[in-house]
């Protein structure tokens, strides 16, 4: 069973704990502004626009794991840089106010997917989003960054 928690900072608190367990969490987040609804109603193909945010632990695990310090080596070699809790902390903000928007890759068997990036002169910051339909939720999957285009 998932525990809902009030916000981003609860969350990363609670999956960073050494207490959890694995334990499922997560929170939700303020709705998509309008036209950036549309853009990600386009890129996945559907007409609904009133699209709920939701962040898991399943997806900070993952980027933290897969994408965090951790593997800072991995992520040097691919030409990216590692991702750090400031960085989900700021992905809220970011979600609502994307550089580009686009379909992502869906696994076979999976929800279709939708690519929102951040572009900065530090680089640019992608976070994958899974849509599920029954819910009309949009989830994180994961996150990296990108380096700068030299």
């Amino acid at each position: 069973m998932s525990q809902e928690v009030a916000n981003l900072p609860a969350l990363l608190t609670l999956t960073a704990s050494p207490l959890n367990r694995g334990d499922k969490a997560f929170c939700r987040l303020q709705a998509l502004p309008l036209l950036v609804a549309r853009e990600v109603a386009a890129a996945l193909g559907t007409a609904v626009v009133e699209l709920n945010l939701l962040i898991d632990s399943d997806g900070i695990r993952h980027t933290l794991a897969q994408h965090g310090v951790a593997k800072a080596k991995a992520e040097m070699a691919r030409g990216q840089i590692p991702i750090i809790e400031t960085d989900l902390l700021d992905l809220a903000e970011w979600l609502h106010q994307p550089t580009a928007v686009c379909a992502g890759q869906a696994k076979p068997g999976k929800q279709p997917r939708v690519e929102m990036q951040w572009k900065t002169p530090a680089g640019t910051t992608v976070a994958i989003m899974e849509w599920r339909p029954g819910r009309q939720q949009l989830a994180l999957v994961t996150m990296y960054k990108k380096k700068p285009a030299a």
